[in-house]
């Protein structure tokens, strides 16, 4: 038995409950610094910093230095730790209260052991599970492996008092079911009377494309039918029993004919739900019922990204494009119409006015006005590095550390040189890194450093890795030739032949993903234009149709 230990003054004890309840009773609002959680109301002096950090006697937020901390006091003690199964000793810092131990009690005793020993919280595979022993400590109980299916132990891991799914339990002990598919096999492992929902190898339903079914003889198996192409469940001779709307690359509505899910686009064109007779019954986004076809809205905005889902065709916008022509922002009207916001505001309100104009400029009045003093104008914000490309960064993007006042950039991120209060993008051309504003350290994508001038230089066109002398990847669309990229003459070819670039040797997508292509006999790509093809033969017609389809001979077509 662990040996009890001494708990600490009553006055740390009160200390931290205290700063627990006051941390919770606080109503955070947005302060200028992103370390900070809580601020006064001119947001400029911080009040409670995020966990890690406390606040020094400056008012900054600085890093507990206490390994382990999650929050500590103004002199820097540690008055919370991380991790439920730590606790703060005598000392101060944050020690574990023994192995598998899932929360600490203040004396360091453990309070709840954990529920195995594999610590992957989302798709854990332990070996054993963790039982609470009855002197208080967490052991594993090694007598019932994970494997065998146990999922519950008794106190002194003599029993196994409960299985899990794909096993039985046979005198305190689990078996697994001889059918690896199957849930729950009684009276013994080879008697199977419920199959699982998804295969075996589908672990913690990380693919579940593949539903299981019980043949007429007992034993689970897996359907052809696929949940992508819409089958949720299949009947005894393997057959699709329910369909649902899948999620392949089509994304289209299906119904149930003969014991596949068909495609209702295939019964009628642009057709995304119908009966199983072909009648449609809901069409595309973009169309409209009218005669039992489904026909193109009458509706335009250039503007618009999303309209209204409805039945008929509606001329209301459900979600405008972010920007317009020349970079302008946008906003959804009250009458569903998309609008350009005046020049240099980024957001406005439904009514048209602006609300937050863009870096470098002030709301006056309801007109955005260029600002003559970036100090005056707008507060420095830091930055994540991920984000410092922004460009509503109001501080010529990149500011790593502002001042206290929120009045001043301290330092920029790399890339980034301070100048007047500012952070100024790298001077040196097609560079990604700079080591001064004129000196470039590393150069973008697609260039090359020159060794003389220290310039960033393009790669050819069709070259995406090169030095000065010649080039080693061709992008696609081009083929490599005596170390120089050759464009293939075939616009939709992507790869192509390095002796004769007429001739292709694979197709490129053209924009939708679902359309296949093909290489006809003299090399040249084409898009395959079979409705409902999967691949099509150099010939055109098609090879093999999509699920749902059938081919027809010897048209080379496909029909449902």
């Amino acid at each position: 038995m662990r040996p009890p230990r001494l708990p600490c003054s009553a006055v740390a004890l009160v200390a931290l409950v205290a700063l627990t309840v006051a941390h919770s009773a606080l109503a955070f609002t947005k302060c200028a610094d992103l370390k900070c959680i809580s601020c006064d109301q001119k947001k400029s002096r911080c009040t409670l910093c995020v966990d890690g950090m406390f606040l020094d006697s400056n008012g900054v937020c600085t890093k507990c230095k206490i390994d382990g901390c999650a929050t500590c006091n103004s002199t820097g003690q540690c008055t919370k730790c991380w991790d439920p199964s730590l606790y703060i000793t005598c000392n101060g810092t944050c020690q574990s209260c023994g192995d598998y131990c899932a929360e600490c009690r203040p004396d360091g005793s453990c309070a709840k052991c954990r529920e195995h020993d594999d610590w992957e919280s989302r798709f854990p595979n332990p070996d054993y599970l963790i039982v609470t022993a009855p002197n208080g400590t967490c052991s594993k109980c090694t007598k019932h492996p994970w494997r065998t299916g146990c999922r519950a132990c008794s106190p002194d891991s003599t029993k196994c008092t409960k299985c899990g799914e794909g096993s039985v339990m046979i005198n305190n002990t689990c078996h697994p079911c001889k059918d690896s598919n199957c849930a729950v096999c009684s009276p013994s492992s080879d008697k199977c009377q419920k199959c699982m929902k998804w295969p075996a190898w589908t672990k913690y339903g990380e693919f579940d494309d593949v539903p299981v079914y019980m043949d007429r003889e007992g034993i689970c198996r897996e359907c052809t039918h696929l949940v992508k192409y819409g089958c949720m469940a299949c009947d005894q001779d393997g057959k699709c029993k329910r369909c649902g709307p899948g999620w392949d690359e089509d994304s289209l509505g299906r119904v149930l004919r003969n014991g596949v899910c068909v495609p209702c686009d295939g019964l009628v064109e642009h057709c995304n739900a119908c009966t199983a007779k072909g009648k449609c019954t809901a069409c595309q986004d973009g169309f409209h019922l009218s005669g039992g076809k489904c026909v193109p809205c009458d509706r335009v905005d250039p503007l618009c990204e999303y309209w209204e889902s409805t039945p008929v065709c509606s001329k209301r916008c459900a979600r405008c494009t972010p920007s317009g022509p020349n970079n302008t922002a946008t906003y959804l009207d009250w009458n569903g119409r998309c609008r350009q916001c005046m020049p240099n505001c980024r957001k406005c309100s439904r009514a048209g006015r602006c609300r937050t104009c863009a870096s470098g400029f002030r709301l006056v009045g309801s007109k955005c006005v260029e600002c003559l003093d970036y100090s005056a104008c707008v507060p420095c914000t830091e930055l994540y590095r991920y984000d410092r490309y922004d460009p509503y960064d109001p501080w010529g993007m990149g500011c790593s550390k502002c001042t206290p006042d929120r009045k001043r950039c301290l330092a920029c991120w790399d890339n980034y040189n301070g100048v007047q209060k500012k952070c100024f993008k790298c001077l040196v051309p097609l560079c990604a890194s700079c080591l001064t504003p004129t000196k470039c350290d590393v150069c973008y994508s697609f260039t090359y450093k020159d060794a003389k001038t220290g310039q960033c230089r393009q790669c050819p066109r069709g070259c995406s890795d090169c030095n000065a002398r010649r080039c080693f990847s061709a992008d696609e669309g081009y083929v490599l030739v005596g170390g120089q990229p050759k464009k293939c003459t075939d616009p939709l070819c992507a790869e192509c032949d390095a002796t004769n670039q007429e001739k292709c040797l694979g197709c490129r997508y053209t924009g939708d993903f679902v359309t296949p292509h093909y290489i006809d006999a003299r090399g040249k790509c084409h898009e395959c234009t079979v409705k409902g093809c999967e691949l099509c033969g150099n010939d055109g017609r098609c090879r093999r149709c999509k699920y749902g389809y059938t081919k027809v001979k010897p048209e080379g077509k496909c029909a449902v």
